[in-house]
């Protein structure tokens, strides 16, 4: 599925889309990539660095895209959110000045009830900058 169709089912504005690439997506994994970290209007900026605990918001958008696809339906029952982080590792440091590509990854985990949980990591150029652990609440569609 194309990832601009896919950012339409999802609540976030043309300039809040992060994922600039779905590189690869099975039911357990999806790995997508992003160049715009070095981009000046990026809108998680902050005093013209880019904290590298930002990094959350990019690993949490592969989340919700993964989520689409496991989807078999059109029909969303509702939004899912990020509910709980742990084991979180960060590098400090401003990614804005990372030169290559950010690499995201994620990975289906378990799931207890709405609860679903990841592991995720973000690098570039094999260095990694962010790695943990997120539960999604999923939406209650009954």
């Amino acid at each position: 599925m194309n990832l601009e169709r896919l950012y339409e089912r999802l609540p976030y504005g043309v300039g809040m889309r992060l994922i600039d690439e779905l590189v690869f997506w099975d039911a357990s994994t999806i790995r997508c990539r992003s160049n715009n970290h070095r981009n000046p209007d990026n809108p998680l900026r902050c005093n013209n660095s880019l904290p590298s605990l930002c990094m959350l918001e990019y690993a949490a958008q592969s989340l919700a895209l993964h989520g689409l696809l496991r989807m078999t339906s059109d029909n969303f029952g509702g939004e899912a959110m990020v509910a709980t982080s742990s084991r979180l590792e960060c590098e400090d440091i401003d990614v804005a000045l990372l030169p290559g590509p950010l690499d995201i990854r994620a990975t289906w985990r378990d799931q207890a009830g709405p609860l679903v949980c990841y592991t995720i990591e973000v690098t570039t150029d094999a260095r990694k900058i962010l790695s943990g652990d997120l539960g999604v609440l999923l939406p209650d569609n009954d």
